[in-house]
């Protein structure tokens, strides 16, 4: 890599993570190609007006998801709840310490 003359150690790092050298000089290629104020540019992205979902992970809570998905169209037709479940709602699940 004649670009990231100063990375030989960073890429055999990768390269000895199994991923494919082509990709690592590829990846690495595309980093210092970039300038720096566009890679520091904020990224715009579309508006989510979906609802999210928070919930304890526990293996169980795993079958929530479908459930919650094949019968939004109940959360729909409610009048309590129609302005709130628009769209599928976002699942996430994390650990309670």
């Amino acid at each position: 890599m004649e670009c990231c003359v100063g990375l030989s150690t960073e890429t055999v790092l990768q390269i000895n993570r199994l991923y494919p050298a082509a990709i690592v000089d590829r990846a690495m290629h595309k980093a210092f190609s970039i300038d720096r104020t566009t890679a520091l540019a904020p990224k715009t992205r579309a508006a989510n007006d979906r609802i999210p979902f928070t919930i304890n992970f526990h293996p169980v809570n795993n079958s929530f998801k479908p459930i919650v998905n094949r019968n939004l169209n109940l959360l729909n037709s409610d009048s309590g709840t129609s302005n709130i479940f628009r769209k599928i709602a976002i699942f996430t699940l994390f650990w309670f310490k």
